[in-house]
């Protein structure tokens, strides 16, 4: 199934680029993603869009930001809100576990809210481990696992 997606590097120093990853936070709300039109998208990070190959849908974006020279993080997956609960989120991690392996990383953490179940069981069948938790990281009884992996 991974086969009919491909994974392409988004730049959000292009207008077309960064509205369409507005737009796609927009129209694919999520609980555990905080987005508005007013601060729009940080600009700090990279993010990386999963196509499907014979539509040429976007299907999910995610983003990254480096933490050390062979250490990075893996933020905000969206996956399209019809195509939730399908498998398109482990298409993801596994294109982009090879990505960044191919970029010279080798460790990759993410920070998921604990009530953030579909995530956390994702990653965990993945590979990934809980190397800590953050308690009211964000603000009050808002609590986040960080989960990392060896790539």
């Amino acid at each position: 199934m991974d086969q009919n997606y491909s994974l392409k590097k988004l730049n959000p120093n292009i207008e077309n680029e960064y509205t369409l990853i507005c737009l796609f936070y927009q129209m694919n709300p999520n609980k555990f993603i905080s987005y508005n039109n007013e601060d729009g998208i940080d600009l700090d990070l990279e993010y990386y869009g999963l196509y499907n190959k014979d539509t040429s849908e976007l299907c999910a974006i995610t983003s990254t930001s480096a933490i050390t020279d062979n250490s990075v993080n893996m933020w905000g997956t969206l996956v399209r809100e019809d195509l939730r609960g399908v498998g398109i989120g482990k298409i993801l991690n596994l294109k982009m576990e090879k990505e960044l392996k191919s970029l010279g990383y080798n460790k990759i953490s993410s920070h998921i809210y604990i009530e953030n179940l579909p995530s956390i069981i994702l990653k965990l069948k993945l590979g990934y481990i809980i190397e800590g938790t953050l308690y009211n990281h964000d603000e009050m009884e808002q609590h986040e696992y960080i989960l990392r992996k060896m790539l």
